[in-house]
């Protein structure tokens, strides 16, 4: 289905956003980091 393929890209897409950012701000995520 479309709607997959978009969630797919989407997801894809913030997960490279994500990592960058913790790379970028670490002390930002430390705190969500165990949280997950």
């Amino acid at each position: 289905a479309p709607s997959t393929e978009l969630a797919e890209r989407l997801a894809q897409f913030y997960a490279g956003e994500i990592s960058e950012m913790q790379i970028l701000y670490p002390n930002r995520y430390q705190l969500s980091d165990s949280a997950i």
